[in-house]
């Protein structure tokens, strides 16, 4: 059995020994390109859009170098078109899936901040019309109405412990106090009772009187609780109902509900995309997304970062982005940074610009800049493309929602071998998400999208399958 398996081994090294290998520079990018021939078959070799198919005499007989030479020939004016133009293709579709991700990012957050913000808002005028009434109406009664007697009793309308005022009226002054009551509040009426009261009249030299009443202690109920109690359902996202709550339990409901506006939105994704080229040379691709995206107690400041893997290509991507939206939020402006990498080493950065104008509750249109700087090979790279579009979303049902994005790229200027003006052709990126609410915070996302040359055809086309998490 080990002479077989020894023997096995054997022919394994001499059949991979056997393959032919050609080793020669790529005049684009200057890199070194290797090819290897299987022993007794052929291998076929695309250079400047010519194919061919060698076997590995053709590489020794110099067969291989001759029609590498007719080539450059025939490219000689342009001889790095073809490169030029695939590697802008490929570049600027990356960089529009990244614009893809960050607008659909933007818009989810945007929508939960701002909602979140309407909420904040809201607990805000509650508190603060609550507040109002008590200082303006109840005191004020308090000190108009305000009643002693021989059995310690005083009757306050909508006063509330702890609370002091200052009337001043012409007459004598009389002060009264009522301590170690219990206070009970509904409607904005509230009555104290005490032990002792005790009560002085002096006069005074300018003829002013001076009331000061003061309730301690004691505890509290009323209605004015529903307004934080039904804002806190709503933040569930459950419905509010009437009813009485307890001092204690609204004033815990509005913590609640601020707690959970105080520090903003937060939306986590992933997807896993599926990518069909249509070449008919580079196989199936599959690409890894992540991000999170954050947006202020206002929605008017979001960031996040975002990365995906690419595999066949091998290569990686960060992208770096924030927006800023204006008061009125009908203006969105987004700056975003992205660095490609992959593992033959070559880098490219590119910087993009967007502004997106909100026409009507679901259409959104925009319009930006990207410029591209890298290296391929020992040959620099930079590009300079506009991308415009709109954004229109819809909502379904209550847990079912979808959004038509459309983008179209154009590159007026490439510098790779020589400097390119106006040579690149006009790329769309048509892009459909449907999004289905699983839970409170978590929906499952489905979507389809691709890149399309114009008078061309798709170049390729991705489905793109994953979920979004909110906190």
């Amino acid at each position: 059995m080990k002479k077989w398996a020894c023997i096995l081994l054997f022919f394994s090294f001499l059949q991979s020994y056997a393959q032919y290998s050609y080793t020669y520079t790529d005049p684009c990018t200057l890199q070194l390109k290797s090819v290897f021939v299987p022993a007794g078959g052929g291998v076929t070799v695309n250079y400047f859009d010519n194919h061919n198919t060698f076997s590995a005499n053709d590489f020794s007989s110099g067969i291989f170098d001759a029609w590498i030479s007719q080539v450059s020939q025939q490219n000689s004016s342009a001889p790095c078109s073809q490169v030029t133009t695939t590697l802008v293709n490929n570049i600027t579709s990356a960089v529009v899936a990244n614009t893809v991700g960050i607008v659909t990012n933007v818009v989810a957050i945007s929508s939960l901040a701002s909602s979140m913000a309407s909420i904040s808002s809201s607990i805000g005028s509650s508190m603060s019309s609550t507040a109002g009434g008590i200082s303006n109406t109840g005191i004020g009664n308090s000190v108009d109405n305000n009643q002693s007697n021989s059995n310690g009793k005083s009757n306050n309308t909508g006063s509330t412990g702890g609370n002091q005022t200052n009337n001043q009226n012409q007459g004598s002054t009389t002060t009264s106090t009522t301590t170690g009551g219990n206070t009970s509040s509904s409607g904005g009426t509230s009555t104290g009772q005490g032990g002792s009261t005790p009560s002085t009249n002096q006069p005074t030299q300018t003829g002013e009187q001076t009331s000061q009443s003061s309730v301690d202690g004691g505890s509290s109920s009323g209605a004015s609780g529903n307004t934080a109690n039904s804002i806190s359902n709503s933040i569930d996202g459950g419905g509010s109902e009437g009813g009485s709550s307890s001092g204690g339990s609204t004033s815990s409901s509005k913590k609640q509900a601020a707690a959970k506006t105080s520090s903003g939105s937060l939306i986590a994704s992933g997807d896993m995309v599926a990518i069909s080229s249509t070449d008919g040379e580079t196989a199936n691709q599959y690409k890894v997304v992540a991000s999170i995206t954050h947006a202020n107690t206002r929605g008017t400041r979001i960031k996040g970062v975002l990365f995906n893997y690419t595999t066949g290509a091998n290569n990686m991507n960060v992208t770096l982005y924030k927006s800023w939206i204006n008061k009125s939020r009908s203006l969105n402006t987004i700056a975003a940074n992205s660095t490609m990498m992959d593992f033959e080493k070559n880098i490219f950065n590119t910087t993009t610009g967007l502004e997106s104008y909100k026409v009507n509750k679901s259409i959104t249109a925009m319009f930006g800049m990207n410029f591209t700087l890298g290296k391929m090979g020992e040959r620099n790279f930079y590009n300079l493309s506009a991308v415009g579009g709109g954004h229109v979303s819809t909502k379904v049902t209550d847990r079912v929602s979808t959004s038509v994005l459309v983008l179209a790229i154009y590159s007026p200027f490439t510098q790779f071998y020589d400097g390119k003006w106006f040579g690149a052709g006009i790329l769309f990126v048509p892009f459909n998400s449907w999004d289905f609410k699983i839970t409170k915070t978590f929906k499952y996302n489905i979507s389809f999208t691709g890149v399309y040359e114009m008078n061309k055809t798709f170049l390729n086309y991705q489905i793109l399958t994953g979920g979004k998490i909110s906190f």
